[in-house]
């Protein structure tokens, strides 16, 4: 019997390393396209990050961030400055929603677009 064991951890070992090149590249690219939906959340006070959440331009982001503002500017990956008002905001769980009328048609991050 450990004969048995020892061959299936060698064919183990041997399987691991060929699939961790295709994984890394897929990692890479789950990286770079939820890059794409995360922006950065500025008041005066504060920064933080969101996620577009809807196709509408709604954006997700911790209630802390926006905390005393409707009025907040939106930045994304390449700089671009957008207009945001806070829509909803949950002292509770520390969640805010923020929309960005320059967002809306904009595909949103879904949790099952790619799997890590």
């Amino acid at each position: 019997m450990p004969n048995v064991e020892k061959e299936k951890n060698t064919t183990d070992q041997k399987a691991s390393p060929s699939l961790k090149p295709s994984t890394e590249k897929e990692k890479k690219e789950i990286i770079r396209d939820v890059q794409t939906k995360v922006y950065t959340i500025l008041t005066t006070d504060s920064q933080g990050y969101g996620f577009l959440f809807q196709e509408n331009g709604a954006i997700v982001t911790n209630a802390h961030v926006v905390a005393g503002y409707i009025d907040v500017v939106v930045r994304d990956q390449n700089n671009r400055e957008l207009n945001g008002t806070v829509i909803g905001i949950s002292n509770q769980y520390d969640v805010a929603l923020i929309q960005v009328h320059d967002l809306a048609g904009t595909p949103p991050f879904r949790n099952g677009d790619k799997r890590v």
